[in-house]
């Protein structure tokens, strides 16, 4: 019903939105301070971390006043107080006749350093591209890449040549600037062409990287602490690396992460650049033609992905809404919170959510370059009209229904997965239940069979011994009551054959005395025998007598059956 109500109302208000900084989005960025829109193209934007202040290269000779030099220059929007500023001029506003290239913002908007053939140092006398710092509160320009003052031995003045330096990243905090270059042509010690320099200080040192020129080989994380690169050399401490993987170097430990590590043991050379990194340093974006980096990269093409330092996982994130993997050929860029990851898909900008793991499509119309703040609130993006022009919008969209889509899809998700491994849960624990009860029924039938067949051997043998001591208790067959048992005893003892035929016949006698009738006479006590005469004559109680016959059954000389 939410849903339901929002999409209402987006209808209803013709998709507008209000905040502090405009009330539509998209807006133009790429206009002037009247809000003229640029006459020449714009591209290369980036949006400061604040999301106030855009960045931009443009070709266009309208945005400021007096922009005669009909060259690519940089440009600064103020999107609270709506206004454009030309930010690659000298400290006294003097506009150059070269072109300039590849700017950055620090985090507040404050400092813009860029590439430039200009001169806008009387000293910058090299004739090859350096890097500038612009101030935008003061209007001062420094020039960053000038070679440090040595002096020989003699006293005199080491002159360097200054050679070229590309590829400006300024951290988010403003204090330093990273640049490709030549640290024995700018007068400074160390290896490596990645050139650090620190604005409070104005000074330069060698960071030790051998960095790839490719745009963009290198990286910076808004708090300074960690450097991703495309590496302009085979690695010594990764044998299995190529020149050109992509690692992140950690400042203070001095540490190296390969990123673009694969997965199996095939490190096939690709092209790896693009990076972009979070300001904490955990999230590193890059896009790479690497078909190994993780098990469902199907396309065999230039991929996006994101690889997490913390948990040394990578992930194929050039996926669409609907779950289909693309080309990536855009520019890419990770908000500094590293919760959103934006990147291009076809002609629209897409918002990778690092927590819902989804793509969420935020505009239908955009191009390579692209931007997007801290909270990733805002993105910068290059929209194609008459020309190529700079729009900043809301991420997610003003309606903010894509987002609750993924959100409720999510939860949807997280429910059906919830609720089957409760069904699994509760279908395991029934057939655990079936299983333990066969069991038990089991084990009681094996314990029944058993039982009965133990209750009937201890028949068989309670049968067995009652019959082997009711013939014990009864005379043979083969005695005659007429002879003397005595008589038996005797050929018994003196005839060998006798003795084999009794034992061989009748073996359930313990004797032959048993036998022929005289163990039990001589087994009953005098007292007994006499006791039953006793009786007849009244001499005894009949408990007396009873106790006689129950002696004679205790002894077993009587068998009562």
């Amino acid at each position: 019903m939410r849903i339901i109500f929002l999409l209402l109302l987006v209808i209803a208000c013709g998709f507008t939105f209000s905040n502090s900084f405009a009330d539509e989005y998209p807006i133009l960025v790429s206009v002037s301070t009247e809000d003229t829109p640029g006459n020449g193209d714009s591209f290369d934007n980036k949006i400061s971390s604040n999301g106030k202040f855009v960045v931009f290269m443009s070709q266009a000779s309208n945005l400021v006043e007096n922009d005669r030099n009909h060259q690519q220059d940089i440009f600064v929007r103020d999107l609270i107080n709506e206004k454009t500023y030309l930010v690659s001029v000298s400290s006294d506003g003097t506009q150059g006749a070269g072109e300039s290239s590849n700017p950055s913002i620090s985090g507040d908007g404050k400092r813009i350093v860029f590439a430039t053939t200009n001169t806008f140092d009387s000293e910058d006398e090299n004739e090859q591209v350096d890097i500038y710092l612009h101030e935008l509160d003061s209007g001062i320009t420094t020039w960053v890449s000038k070679p440090v003052q040595n002096f020989d031995d003699d006293g005199n003045e080491i002159e360097y040549e200054g050679g070229a330096s590309w590829w400006p990243t300024i951290s988010d905090d403003g204090d330093s600037v990273f640049f490709n270059g030549n640290p024995g042509s700018l007068g400074i010690d160390g290896i490596g062409n990645l050139i650090e320099y620190d604005v409070s200080s104005k000074s330069l040192s060698a960071v030790g990287l051998d960095v790839g020129n490719g745009w963009p080989g290198f990286d910076v994380s808004g708090n300074g602490k960690k450097i991703v690169f495309m590496s302009d050399d085979e690695m010594d401490s990764f044998p299995n690396s190529n020149r050109g993987d992509l690692f992140v170097y950690d400042v203070n430990s001095e540490e190296l992460v390969w990123i673009n590590e694969p997965i199996d043991e095939f490190n096939i050379p690709s092209q790896n650049n693009v990076v972009s990194i979070d300001y904490d340093g955990r999230y590193v974006a890059f896009r790479s033609t690497a078909p190994n980096l993780v098990e469902n990269d199907e396309n065999n093409d230039t991929s996006f992905f994101l690889h997490d330092l913390q948990t040394s996982e990578t992930k194929l994130i050039s996926i669409t809404p609907d779950g289909e993997q693309f080309f990536a050929n855009s520019s890419i860029d990770v908000s500094g919170n590293g919760e959103f990851v934006l990147f291009q898909s076809g002609r629209s900008m897409v918002v990778y959510d690092v927590e819902l793991e989804k793509t969420i499509k935020l505009t239908d119309d955009g191009n390579s370059s692209s931007g997007i703040d801290f909270e990733g609130e805002f993105i910068s993006f290059v929209t194609r009209d008459e020309h190529s022009q700079i729009s900043v919008s809301t991420n997610p969209p003003p309606d903010e229904i894509l987002r609750q889509q993924a959100e409720i899809e999510a939860e949807r998700e997280a429910d059906e997965r919830e609720l089957a491994a409760l069904a699994e849960a509760e279908s395991e624990r029934e057939e655990a239940e079936r299983e333990a009860e066969a069991e038990r029924e089991e084990a009681e039938r094996e314990q029944a069979i058993s039982d009965a067949m133990a209750k009937r051997e201890a028949e068989r043998a309670a049968e067995a011994k009652r019959e082997l001591e009711e013939k014990k208790s009864k005379i043979a067959a083969f005695v005659d009551k007429t002879k003397d048992p005595k008589y038996y005893v005797d050929r018994y003892n003196n005839e060998p054959k006798y003795k084999e035929w009794f034992h061989e016949n009748y073996p359930y006698y313990d004797s032959i005395e048993q036998a022929v009738g005289l163990e039990l006479t001589e087994k009953i006590p005098g007292w007994v025998k006499n006791i039953f005469g006793w009786y007849a004559n009244d001499e005894v109680s009949e408990v007396e007598l009873l106790n006689a016959i129950k002696y004679l059954i205790n002894e077993r000389i009587l068998i009562v059956n």
